[in-house]
């Protein structure tokens, strides 16, 4: 199974929006990739999630967020190095 790396953006729209594109996109691609994020990503992507107007769009979901970019809690998708090499998928 080819391995990857989740983007922040697809990561914070995912839990913005559960029934869009980007949401889709994480579900489809745990059937096809082996996901995985950096600590770095994951800091990035709750640094965001607290931004007063991301804030205001989850409307009282703010501990599901958080529960879900606890590295334990997003199930399937494995922590990474730096310097670990995985393959990208490109723009089509």
């Amino acid at each position: 199974m080819t391995r990857t790396v989740i983007d922040t953006n697809v990561v914070v729209s995912g839990i913005l929006n559960r029934a869009g594109v980007p949401a889709g996109v994480l579900k489809a691609a745990r059937l096809r990739y082996e996901l995985g994020w950096s600590p770095a990503i994951a800091v990035e992507c709750q640094r965001i999630l607290d931004l007063p107007r991301v804030l205001k769009r989850l409307k009282g979901r703010e501990t599901q967020a958080r529960q879900v970019l606890a590295v334990g809690n997003f199930a399937g998708v494995m922590v990474v190095s730096a310097a670990e090499s995985l393959a990208t998928i490109g723009e089509p």
